[in-house]
């Protein structure tokens, strides 16, 4: 308890009186800032009573402190050597992260190199020499999952044609089934997509609807064209896609490739 009392000769001198003395004893300040002099206290959870905390003692090296419940303890650092090590999280267990021996560089790979390994990445291709008007194809169907593809697509052609890509087909006739390879040779995962070949002659795919998401013209100057795209083209899930080349007048020996990775988005 504090109380203001009056004792000879120091009028108005603020005292406490603690609980087993009743006499006032003085609060006493700092010379300098006049700040009073007061004690931080803290509940001690096992005896159940508030005690006067005791600042902990430190060396020359200066260290953390925690308060757990009844006393304060030395925290834990954790102990390094004069090494730093990197870890990286495989989802098993944790492992060092290797530098190149000469850059001193972190290896990296990019994300769609990691889901070869990952046995997740897939190709589908129709080769074919086109005669005037002739056309190739691919039909390509995704399943009704979030388990999207992530297509990278490459023409090679040797004269005029137009390449074309639909969206949202509603239905195929034609076509032979393709049997989708997997990057990974060791890998035994299979593709959730469902892919058909064919060209003028030999299996032609004739679609009905769809929407045209992508028209380009192709070896226009005479020469041998390649056409790739450098981003991703995520496919709609279940949904038909064509893929298609219709031939101009010379002949043409030309080749669609599609690969792939399939992968579900993080949620967060």
């Amino acid at each position: 308890m504090v109380t203001m009392v009056e004792s000879a000769g120091y009028p108005n001198v603020v005292a406490g009186r603690s609980a087993a003395d009743n006499t006032p004893t003085d609060i006493l300040m700092d010379p300098t800032s006049y700040a009073l002099y007061t004690g931080v206290w803290v509940w001690n959870s096992s005896s159940l009573i508030w005690e006067k905390m005791t600042q902990p003692k430190t060396s020359d090296t200066a260290n953390n402190y925690v308060w757990n419940g009844a006393a304060w303890v030395e925290e834990e650092q954790a102990k390094t050597t004069d090494n730093v090590e990197i870890y990286g999280y495989n989802g098993t267990n944790w492992q060092t992260i290797k530098i190149d021996s000469s850059t001193r560089a972190i290896n990296t790979i990019d994300y769609a190199h990691h889901e070869v390994h990952g046995g997740s990445s897939y190709w589908a291709a129709v080769n074919a020499t086109l005669g005037n008007g002739e056309i190739a194809t691919i039909g390509f169907t995704t399943p009704d999952t979030t388990k999207w593809a992530h297509l990278l697509l490459q023409i090679d052609v040797n004269a005029s044609c137009l390449f074309e890509v639909l969206e949202d087909v509603t239905s195929f006739s034609g076509g032979a089934a393709f049997t989708v390879r997997n990057f990974n040779r060791n890998s035994a995962n299979a593709s959730g997509m469902t892919v058909i070949t064919g060209y003028t002659g030999s299996n032609l795919i004739t679609p009905t609807g769809g929407t045209t998401i992508w028209s380009e013209n192709l070896g226009t100057k005479g020469v041998s064209t390649s056409r790739s795209n450098a981003s991703e083209l995520v496919m709609k899930q279940n949904s038909n896609y064509l893929f298609r080349v219709t031939n101009g007048a010379t002949s043409n020996p030309m080749t669609i490739l599609l690969t792939w990775y399939e992968h579900t988005d993080n949620a967060a």
